[in-house]
């Protein structure tokens, strides 16, 4: 009984896993993004991207009184975003070593197709631990 609940858990995590997004931005799509932001500030006024970000900072600063989202939220949520990045990094490693998505990995794995080599089982960790921080 305690094994159909854990293997219908990590169905579940399966199926999760698979609506999240596991890219990681190129090096060349971070410069064309850069770019075009240097483009749209080319047309503005040294005053004008001033008054933006100033405007957009009043405008997040209110939104966080009105949620009651505190300094130590916004700490978490950098640290939990950060986490995010680094374990969709060490993801990706695994993806190019054994030439598998990530989905592809963990449905194998949960369904006892992989071994339980170290890699294997640090690998649906860090899955697991990706869907959670999702939550």
């Amino acid at each position: 009984m305690n094994e159909n609940k854990e293997i219908e858990r990590l169905r579940k995590i399966a199926d999760k896993l698979a609506t999240l997004d596991l890219h990681i931005k190129t090096q060349e799509e971070i410069k064309a993004e850069i770019q075009a932001m240097q483009e749209r500030a080319k047309s503005m006024s040294k005053d004008e991207i001033e008054k933006q970000f100033d405007e957009a900072l009043i405008q997040a600063r209110a939104q966080a009184e009105e949620t009651g989202i505190t300094d130590e939220d916004i700490d978490a949520e950098i640290r939990a975003v950060r986490q995010i990045k680094s374990i969709k990094e060490v993801l990706a490693g695994y993806e190019k070593q054994y030439d598998m998505s990530t989905i592809d990995f963990f449905r194998k794995y949960i369904s006892g197709e992989t071994g339980d080599d170290m890699d294997f089982v640090e690998w649906a960790s860090l899955a697991q631990m990706l869907v959670h921080l999702h939550d």
